[in-house]
């Protein structure tokens, strides 16, 4: 790998399970396998020690010699006193500059400067969250009091969406890690075929119940006619997106099972940027001074918002087509299976119920919000989307455990399991 922190931890743990016998260090120049070899042989001889083009293979035997009194397995890094990070992440040991670069340079007008994009860990900023955000801003600063208050009003079944969306996904990275770590590549991908499946299944059902019954939802928080309709054009876009919105944070799980978060954060920042570039387009239906076609207002933010999640999506499955998951797929992993959608559901509806407990919450409180009038439900909503930035880390870090502990459960190494939870 090209993390040396994770080289040195398996070849302390090769050299563990060896004992007496060979333990075979290979790999590419380009990942820095020289510097890790010249490492070891101030400790230990080498048997075979090789290059070839672009490859190095050494060979040594445990007995030889003691290795690296500095190496250390199973090293957690600590980053500002935080953050905690394993061996391999990406960027485990620092913030990577590219996200802080970006984080120096947004502006403070934007109202979100302080959200994080993450830098690989694992708890990175659910963008659904922080786009929402953006789409708030955009509603108070474009339209007007009332359409901030319309989309305001929308967070608690919104947020039910998001909960189903995190609950699928926990359930999807813990039974694609765990497959993984049993070494069964084709379990984790039937695993994910049909957490991929049943997401389908769940965004059409939401999709419906929402087009259906959104509004009466809508209508029981504030029933002024205006800021009603308002609301319901932007729901019924969001609803009619529903699918894209959970499959994105399915596929994300996917990735993040295989160690993969890089990906998700450069979907966060092409999103982002996108959802910014999208909306006054959408709003007004002009770029500068050049009429594009129809203002479609309150509801170009919610097209703008589905329109950079269906990119991110591609993205991410494209990601996910070049991993070993996909090499493993077969097109009968798609028929449901009654066994392995119980598993899903088992896990999946636990943590989405608790989190639309959140939900619940909101919705009581807008309710006594709104008698006090639009003003004070874009009031309150808007404040409420900094509450939301503080509670995500806490999400992904969930994650990023669920991940860690999936693969170690699924490999028997319960040791890790505990001390992990213990970090």
């Amino acid at each position: 790998p090209k993390s040396k922190e994770l080289a040195r931890e398996l070849i302390l743990l090769g050299s563990k399970i060896a004992k007496k016998g060979y333990v075979v260090i290979d790999g590419d120049k380009n990942d820095g396998i020289v510097s890790i070899i010249k490492e070891l042989q101030k400790q230990i001889s080498f048997d075979v020690n090789l290059s070839k083009a672009h490859g190095k293979i050494a060979v040594y035997k445990t007995a030889s010699g003691n290795l690296p009194s500095t190496w250390h397995p199973n090293k957690f890094n600590k980053i500002n006193n935080e953050f905690v990070t394993l061996a391999g992440v990406f960027s485990s040991d620092h913030v990577d500059p590219g996200s802080k670069l970006l984080r120096d340079q947004l502006p403070e007008n934007l109202n979100g400067s302080g959200a994080d994009f993450g830098a690989g860990w694992g708890f990175l900023t659910n963008f659904l969250e922080y786009l929402e955000l953006v789409d708030t801003i955009f509603a108070g600063r474009m339209i007007s009091e009332t359409a901030l208050a319309a989309i305001g009003q929308t967070f608690p079944v919104y947020f039910i969406i998001i909960a189903l969306g995190i609950g699928l996904s926990i359930a999807t990275t813990s039974n694609v890690a765990n497959s993984l770590g049993e070494k069964n590549i084709k379990k984790a991908s039937h695993a994910f075929s049909q957490s991929f499946v049943v997401t389908i299944l769940v965004g059409l059902a939401i999709t419906i119940f929402g087009l259906y019954f959104g509004n009466i939802i809508l209508g029981s928080i504030n029933d002024d006619p205006k800021t009603l309709k308002l609301s319901s054009l932007y729901m019924n876009v969001i609803y009619l997106g529903s699918v894209i919105i959970l499959l994105l944070m399915v596929c994300n799980s996917c990735l993040s099972a295989q160690g993969d978060t890089k990906s998700y954060r450069n979907v966060l920042i092409f999103s982002f940027f996108l959802n910014i570039i999208l909306n006054p387009i959408l709003i007004t239906g002009k770029i500068i001074n050049f009429e594009l076609f129809m203002p479609m207002g309150i509801t170009g933010i919610a097209i703008a918002t589905i329109l950079s999640q269906i990119i991110g999506l591609l993205y991410l499955l494209y990601k996910i087509y070049r991993t070993e998951i996909f090499e493993n797929f077969k097109n009968n992993y798609l028929i449901p299976k009654l066994s392995l959608i119980k598993e899903i559901s088992f896990q999946a509806i636990p943590a989405a119920l608790g989190l639309m407990m959140i939900a619940l919450g909101s919705y009581i409180l807008l309710f006594f919000v709104s008698r006090f009038g639009n003003d004070a439900i874009a009031g309150f909503s808007s404040a409420g989307r900094y509450e939301q930035l503080l509670f995500l880390p806490l999400l992904g870090l969930s994650t990023a455990v669920t991940a860690i502990v999936g693969q170690n459960f699924g490999a028997k190494n319960y040791a890790r399991i505990l001390e992990t939870y213990n970090k």
